[in-house]
This record gives structure tokens, C-alpha cells and sequence, in this order.
């Protein structure tokens, strides 16, 4: 009788540990605040000189992405490569940023993202994604970034003259 109850107790423990249940694990974005030394948004409409027009290509994992690009879909877990995004909520709403992405969030990875500006220069963003699942059933993801070697947070900053 023992073991029996012992067998109940350890599955109702494991039932409450997250296994079995479906997790939405969190896309990789890499989101980029492209400003020039007076610090205007380079993607913004309102700024003179804008680069809404302008070519911009990114090398990822040995595929190449150009911005203008035509959008495909409103969402899907896919990637879209290049693209303008704004800011939906919080002290940075409505703000225009430039991203690149999606990236699935289960795939360990460390690949340089180079992208080639409409100035002539190039930057490189190290994407470093480690994913694992716990023993309790539970993700655990961390993202972390690089910008031409140095570490940084998100959204990403770049000045560019």
C-alpha cells in the first residue's frame, strides 16, 4: 500500500512540474536603434536624409537579407530578415527601430549578423542563443549580443554619421 501511495504522490508531483504542458518559446529579434551623431532615427520618416529608402543588406549564417524587402505576412514565426518595427507600449511606444529576425529561441546558435549600411560601412553583431529544458519540464533561454566584439544589451545602438 505503501507503494502505491508513494506512486501517487510522485506522479502528482511530476504533473505539476511542467511536463506536458506547451510552451511558446520566445523568437530571437535583434532590434537596432540606427541614429546619426545629432541622434535622429536613420528609419524614421520624420528624418532628413532617412534611410526608409535606402539599400541595406545583412548576412546571416551565410544567407543574404535586403531591406526594402516585401513583407510576406502580418506574423509567422518566421524569418523575416529585414525589417521597420515601432515600439507598441512603454517610454519607448511609437518609436521606429530597425530589426532583424525572427530566429527561433530553441536553436542554440553563435553567428555574426554583418550588415552593410547605406554609408559604406559595416557592423557585426554576434547573436548568441542557448537554450535548454530543465529536469521540471521548464525553459531556460538566455540571448545575449555583440556589437563588433563589444557586449551589449538590446535594443541595439548604432550612430551613424
Amino acid at each position: 500500500m505503501k507503494k502505491v501511495l508513494y506512486l501517487l504522490g510522485a506522479a502528482l508531483l511530476l504533473s505539476g512540474c511542467g511536463f506536458g504542458m506547451t510552451w511558446d518559446i520566445t523568437p530571437v529579434i535583434v532590434e537596432m536603434e540606427v541614429v546619426d551623431a545629432e541622434g535622429h532615427n536613420r528609419f524614421d520618416e520624420k528624418t532628413a536624409g532617412n534611410w526608409l529608402q535606402s539599400t541595406v543588406t545583412a548576412t546571416f549564417e551565410g544567407e543574404t537579407y535586403r531591406f526594402p524587402s516585401p513583407e510576406t505576412r502580418t506574423y509567422a514565426a518566421i524569418l523575416r530578415g529585414l525589417y521597420i518595427e515601432s515600439y507598441s507600449f512603454g517610454p519607448r511606444e511609437g518609436a521606429v527601430y530597425f530589426a532583424f529576425g525572427e530566429l527561433s529561441g530553441e536553436t542554440d546558435r553563435s553567428s555574426d549578423l554583418v550588415i552593410s549600411w547605406p554609408d559604406g560601412t559595416t557592423d557585426t553583431i554576434t547573436v548568441d542563443n542557448r537554450f535548454r529544458w530543465r529536469v521540471n519540464g521548464y525553459p531556460d533561454k538566455k540571448t545575449s549580443f555583440k556589437l563588433n566584439g563589444e557586449s551589449v544589451t538590446g535594443p541595439i545602438r548604432l550612430v551613424k554619421p
